[in-house]
């Protein structure tokens, strides 16, 4: 096995496509630094799963992705395929060549294939496993690596080790054993715990459990004499709200007549009190007029008093303006007298500063003329010559070196052009003469093809037509059949719960059912909602008047009501209210108020709207005599308070108000499938669907014709397609003849074009490269002779300058100290300079602020005017509002005396309407009190009956049929309290305990029997743990014997002698102990590896790999510059073993050194003509040395 290829795309410096041809041997790669070589051994460890990105010499992992250049964008993605030679089956996989890619974009996804499939990242590392190479084996030896395995920890070192003595599958499978060792005892203490825990439960459980057994026992009894006491309760109750009723109707008679005497007497009041509110108004007018003149005139004087105050204000201004400019004629005195003295010290110190610079000036120039004597100026230029000359020497080596290889590529190129030149100009003259041939046959079949496609227009013109009349028919009928089933759906809906009896009460649907099924009361005649025909516009309003009295059944007469009663009770089958036509008593109506039926929006008495067979007109007329309706809620509260609020008022949309005053209102979904509104949608929705259905016939008897001609048309259209088709074919394969035959022809003349070209450029190339040649030859010659010149004139100019070197420091001290006291007298006159200016500003903004002030002086001087001129308008305004004011007040003394009369007139009617009024409350109250106390027995019933229910889950038919009578209510309360002592006791019981109870223990059980296998489990795992071990320690005490002394042997050879072994840190223990070298070079002591000499250490771990590849050898080997610090005799020695060990290891080397060079196979050079991009060129010496072998013979 081993590498034939390696293909990179975008990684680090790779930007483009790079192929590498590997063949068995040595393949060196060469380059100038920084030119890309260490990348490639970096995607090789790579490509085979290394995801450190410290290990590939980066940060992250996406630095490794071409990053782009000044030219180039960055790629999105780098790709790395390494195919290996797999005809030794050393992988066990079926394939001849196994090929590994990985692929990671800037999102952070990678892939990984094997063979173009995707895989595993695991996959890839155990395929490599115990091959040697993997991504940390032996086979990678980078840059520092020495250093990395020499100075690192025995235990460190000891992975390569292992890697080389196969035991790295054993040790996978060691760890993958203690995970489910680990899992296996995790799992036990989990199982365990929940055991203890659930066994805790049990206890406790087991005495909760008895306690429910025994609360069960005492909520049966008790819930036997509750029953008994609720049931005795709610039927005395039920007698007290009959007597309490009938004495509520007497007191509302005698109330209605009061009320209509009293009624009289307010609208008489009413009208005595529209005049005097009217009077009240106009005197109210004039006191706010004389309020608001009073106002006004407040405002003035106010007005004028602050307008007093701020003259008093500005005249204090000006005072302390005068004051505030003497203070600043003051200040600038000061700072003219300030700016004096600094002007006087500023001459001294620009004299002082004149001298120091004349001394500056002399010591500079005996200076300059020390340094610019011919013998410096002549070293120094002759240095800089010498600098400039050293670089363009070693690059016109290098470019003479590049020339000379380029120009043997391309003299080999040159002559496979010509060959290939030949080629292509036979193979274009074949092709011409075929094309002719083909484009005559094409003419022919594309006439036919004309004539056929003008038929087919006309054709598919009247196909496009009938088509799109179908679709139209087509969409219409959806539409038609949508909405129909839409309408079926919603009626039979409708219909099902019409069937199911929807809405209605349990009893009533009992009833009604056993009516229809069993054909048992043939006296009920129905529900309300069945005899009242209501007209559609008010359903809604009869909906909300009657509510659930539209489900009470209508009886024959008593004894059917009786009947039916019984028969609910025997089947416990709901309550229902009946309605027996012999004994249902009417009251009769209210005389309506006057002007009711004139009211707008009101309609009429709700009996009146709505149909019924004469039988029935008394249960109409018992339920919606007092029922109003209206049209909206704006006129039924006038209508309400018409009827004193003690009918019920209904408007069409079904907001009620209810007598007393209540309202109810808004939106409420049971409204919306009320038993009348559902029998109005009912027929509503049969109406709509006969319409739906006599539209559908009609569009499917239209769309059938559509269809037929539609029919024959296509068959017409096919039969011409089919003919068309078969002429295109014909055409087609005619055409893809031509356009293959055109194609080769482009091909053949475009390679002959470019053939011509690229030699044509080659020629041109290798002319520029020759003249390159000899003129770098020439250049490198003339740039050798000046640098021997150079160094032997600098020689001798070096000796002259020493001497004087002393006299030239002294001076410099000189000049040294003059620029030191010219800086400072140059800072202190500068500092003068800062401070004059500064004084400048500072004066400039006291003459500003005069300035200011005096503004501000003038302003105030003004404004002082302008308060005096308003002092006076404001004293005029004054005198005349006080004169409008006394000619107001006179005038309403009068008119308010006249209102205090009207008033009191007024109060002495409304006190006798007050009697009235209060002999009518007496009356009201009387019936309040009937109606709360009829509304207390009724609170207090519902209450027993809500007790019923929330405690025992029982209606009050149930509840009768399970009561005994009750003799003793009070020993029966005294034994339910008992019975709540004792359940009292009990403390919180927990019914469901017996259930968990028993759950519990089933849990133990089978919790207790996992934990026995979990246990065998265990035992299990260390027991393979145990013989993996024992097989590592074997294997590697085996491979470790043999590795020692391969790396005996291998020291010897490649130093020359010496001695060298390797020892184990802890022998006892082989699995854990750590790799030790020792190493003794000929003619020295045993010392520590960290005290060898660079190329010792280097040699001592190629002596290392040498002894694994000897013990196991691996399928190739990378090793990127490791024998940098070699000598020429150590690198002679590497060499050779090099060249010893590649027959049975592929080797492939980066490398600076001619001798390694020498030793390739296959010589790779990486080179970046574009800055940032590395670009690939290759030589295979073996052939070349072949072909220089065949030329010599």
């Amino acid at each position: 096995m081993f590498v034939k290829r390696l293909e990179m795309h975008g990684f680090k410096s790779f930007g483009d496509k790079t192929i590498f041809d590997l063949t068995p041997g040595i393949t060196v790669v060469v380059g100038p630094n920084g030119c890309g070589k260490s990348n490639i051994t970096d995607a090789v460890r790579w490509v085979l799963g290394e995801q450190s990105a410290r290990h590939l010499r980066g940060t992250r992992m996406d630095d490794i992705i071409f990053g782009g250049t000044a030219n180039r964008k960055p790629l999105s993605f780098a790709e790395v395929s390494i195919t290996l030679d797999h005809s030794d089956g050393a992988l066990g996989l079926d394939y001849q060549e196994v090929t590994v890619t990985r692929r990671l974009y800037r999102t952070g996804e990678s892939e990984y294939l094997l063979n173009k499939r995707p895989c595993r990242l695991k996959d890839i590392l155990e395929l490599f496993m115990d091959t040697g190479i993997g991504k940390e084996a032996y086979s990678f030896i980078g840059q520092g690596r020495v250093d990395e395995i020499l100075n690192a920890r025995p235990e460190e070192r000891r992975q390569i080790f292992e890697e080389a003595a196969g035991i790295l599958k054993y040790k996978t499978r060691k760890r993958e054993a203690q995970r489910r060792l680990a899992e296996t005892a995790e799992n036990l203490l989990r199982v365990g715990d929940i055991i203890h825990e659930l066994s805790g439960q049990l206890e406790p459980l087991s005495e909760q459990a008895d306690t429910a057994q025994k609360y069960l026992q005492l909520r049966d009894k008790l819930k036997n004499r509750e029953i008994d006491v609720l049931v005795h309760d709610a039927e005395q109750l039920r007698t007290r709200w009959y007597e309490v009723d009938e004495k509520a109707r007497a007191a509302a008679d005698e109330l209605l007549e009061k009320q209509t005497a009293t009624g009289r007497g307010e609208n008489e009041l009413a009208t005595k009190q529209l005049a005097l509110d009217e009077e009240q108004a106009a005197v109210s007018a004039m006191q706010k007029e004389a309020q608001r003149l009073g106002s006004e005139l407040e405002k003035i004087q106010g007005k004028s008093a602050v307008t007093q105050e701020k003259i008093h204000g500005v005249e204090r201004q000006l005072a302390d303006g005068a004051a505030y400019l003497n203070d600043l004629d003051d200040q600038k005195e000061i700072l003219a007298q300030h700016g004096v003295r600094i002007e006087k010290e500023m001459a001294a110190v620009n004299e002082t500063l004149k001298q120091a610079k004349e001394e500056l000036i002399n010591a500079q120039k005996a200076l300059t003329d020390m340094e610019t004597s011919p013998e410096a100026v002549r070293s120094h230029a002759g240095q800089q010559e010498l600098e400039k000359l050293l670089p363009m020497v070693r690059q016109l080596q290098t470019e003479h070196d590049r020339l000379e290889l380029e120009l043997e590529q391309l003299q080999e190129t040159r002559q496979n052009l010509y060959v290939q030149q030949e080629e292509k100009a036979s193979q274009t003259a074949a092709l011409n003469h075929q094309g002719q041939a083909l484009l005559a046959q094409k003419d022919e079949l594309l006439a036919q093809k004309e004539q056929l496609q003008k038929q087919g227009e006309a054709l598919q013109k009247q196909r496009e037509e009938l088509t799109h009349r179908s679709m139209e028919l087509s969409n219409r009928q959806k539409e038609q059949e949508k909405e129909l089933a839409d309408k079926k759906h919603r009626l039979r809906l409708l219909t099902e719960l019409e069937e199911a009896m929807a809405g209605f009460h349990q009893g009533v649907k009992s009833v009604l059912a056993a009516q229809k099924k069993q054909r048992a009361f043939p006296g009920i005649q129905g529900t309300v909602a069945d005899i009242l025909q209501v007209p559609p516009t008010y359903v809604a309003a009869v909906e909300a008047a009657l509510g659930t009295a539209l489900q009470n059944l209508v009886a024959e007469n008593d004894g059917v009501a009786k009947e039916a009663i019984a028969f609910l009770k025997k089947t416990k089958g709901g309550r229902a209210t009946f309605l027996p036509l012999n004994t249902l008593s009417v009251q009769p109506r209210r005389n309506p108020p006057v002007g009711l039926a004139d009211q707008p929006g009101y309609i009429g008495v709700a009996a009146d709207l709505v149909q019924t067979e004469e039988r029935f007109t008394d249960v109409a007329e018992s339920l919606l005599a007092r029922v109003h309706v209206v049209e909206n809620l704006e006129a039924a509260v006038p209508v309400a308070r018409m009827l004193r609020f003690r009918e019920r008022v209904v408007t069409v949309e079904g907001d009620v108000i209810l007598p007393g005053g209540a309202m109810s209102g808004g939106f409420d979904k049971k409204q919306q499938s009320g038993v009348l509104t559902r029998r109005k949608q009912t027929a509503a929705l049969k109406t709509e669907i006969a319409a739906i259905n006599k539209g559908l016939q009609q569009t499917e008897s239209q769309q059938a014709e559509v269809e037929n001609s539609l029919q024959a048309c296509a068959n017409d259209i096919l039969a011409h397609e089919e003919k068309l088709k078969n002429l295109d074919l014909s055409l087609g394969l005619k055409e893809n003849e031509i356009a293959l035959l055109a194609q080769q022809t482009d091909a053949v003349l475009q390679a002959e074009k470019g053939l011509s070209d690229e030699l044509d450029a080659l020629e041109q190339k290798r002319r520029e490269r020759s003249a390159a040649l000899t003129a770098a030859l020439e250049k490198l010659g003339e740039c050798q002779e000046q640098e021997r010149a150079l160094r032997v004139e600098l020689a001798q100019l070096s000796g002259l300058l020493s001497a004087r070197e002393e006299e030239k420091r002294s001076l410099r001290e000189q000049y040294t100290e003059c620029r030191v006291r010219v800086a400072s007298l140059q800072k202190q006159y500068e500092h003068f300079q800062q401070e004059l200016e500064r004084l400048a500003g500072e004066q400039e903004q006291l003459e500003k602020r005069r300035r200011q002030k005096e503004a501000e002086i003038r302003a105030q001087k003004t404004l002082r005017l302008e308060m005096d001129s308003t002092i006076e308008a404001s004293k005029e305004e004054t005198t005349a509002l006080e004169k409008e004011r006394s000619d107001l007040l006179k005038v309403l003394v009068n008119r308010e005396e006249d209102l205090k009369a009207k008033t009191t007139a007024f109060r002495e009617e409304t006190e006798q309407l007050r009697q009235m009024e209060k002999s009518l409350t007496s009356l009201e109250r009387k019936q309040a009190r009937l109606e709360v106390e009829k509304g207390r027995v009724e609170v207090e019933m519902q209450s027993a009956l809500d007790r019923l229910r929330e405690s025992w889950e029982l209606e009050f038919d149930q509840a009768q049929k399970l009561a005994n009578p009750l003799d003793d209510k009070k020993a029966a309360q005294a034994e339910i309290r008992h019975l709540k002592e004792q359940i009292t006791e009990l403390g919180n019981v927990n019914l469901g305990a017996i259930d968990e109870h028993n759950r519990v223990a089933e849990r133990v059980e089978f919790l207790t029997a996992q934990q026995e296998d979990l246990r065998e489990g265990e035992k299990d795992l260390l027991r393979i743990i145990k013989e993996i071990d024992s097989r590592m320690g074997e294997k590697f005490a085996h491979s470790f014997a043999i590795i020692n002394e391969q790396f005996s042997v291998v020291f010897k050879e490649l130093f020359g002698g010496g001695r060298a072994h390797l020892r184990l840190t802890d022998p006892d223990h082989p699995l854990e102990a750590g790799v030790e070298i020792v190493a003794q070079p000929p003619g020295k002591k045993l010392q520590h590896m960290s005290l060898l000499s660079g190329g010792e250490k280097t040699l001592t771990a190629i002596a290392l790999l040498f002894a694994f590849l000897k013990f196991r050898p691996t399928p190739f080997c990378i090793l990127d510059e490791i024998e940098a610090a070699l000598d020429e005799a150590n690198l002679n020695r590497f060499t050779d073993f090099l060249r010893t060990y590649s027959e049975q290891t592929q080797f492939i080397l980066i490398s600076h050194r001619k001798r390694t060079m020498e030793q390739a196979d296959i010589l790779y050079g990486v080179t970046m003509e574009e800055s940032g991009v590395s670009k690939l060129i290759s030589v295979r010496l073996r052939d070349a040395d072949k072909q220089v072998s065949d030329a010599s013979a």
